[in-house]
């Protein structure tokens, strides 16, 4: 146990390891996928929660949050099991670039909620809640492995991986694993 970084990291619904070392946090975590693999679909594998290059300490990591929005037009969190909002003036998952949008000191009158995505390439995004895709901006993200470079273009609301470090080396392992198939595969005897 080491003390929660974030003030209302009991109440809040985001974040529930903050009281735990962040190294005692990825084997947790690591438990938690072993027991779903085995319990789910058989597999008994070692599996290990490794750091991803992005955070500060394990904060500072998340590039889109949903902020909700109260009566008041203030933007918050919703503690966990409720519907209320809390009003917040820093989020500490949140990439720094989320929270100097200002989106946490201002006020959205008539909205329940308001997106802000940090993509990888170009500036923030505030997106008022709801709104049609059609009125949403497009993003653009950047993916750098070792053996694979580009830039995606998607809906600012689209699905992305919130940590920067996900989806290079989610592409990262597959390719590795589609490069090691492939050796394989030429290297069988007939």
């Amino acid at each position: 146990r080491v003390p929660a970084p974030c003030a209302i990291a009991a109440v809040c619904g985001g974040c529930d390891f903050q009281h735990i070392d962040v190294a005692h946090q990825r084997e947790l975590k690591a438990q938690v996928v072993r027991e779903q693999l085995s319990r789910l679909a058989g597999i008994e594998r070692e599996v290990t929660v490794e750091p991803l290059p992005g955070d500060e300490d394990g904060l500072r990591w998340r590039s889109r949050v949903e902020f909700a929005v109260d009566r008041q037009g203030r933007a918050g969190l919703r503690p966990f099991h409720s519907h209320a909002v809390l009003p917040i003036e820093d989020c500490l998952i949140a990439r720094r670039e989320v929270v100097d949008t200002g989106v946490l000191d201002r006020r959205w009158p008539r909205q329940k909620a308001i997106d802000v995505v940090a993509p990888s390439v170009g500036d923030p995004v505030v997106v008022q809640v709801p709104g049609g895709l059609r009125e949403t901006p497009q993003i653009s993200e950047r993916v750098e492995t070792p053996m694979w470079c580009d830039t995606i273009d998607l809906n600012a609301r689209g699905f992305w991986q919130v940590h920067r470090g996900a989806a290079p080396t989610f592409l990262a392992h597959v390719l590795r694993e589609l490069e090691q198939r492939d050796y394989d595969d030429t290297h069988r005897a007939v």
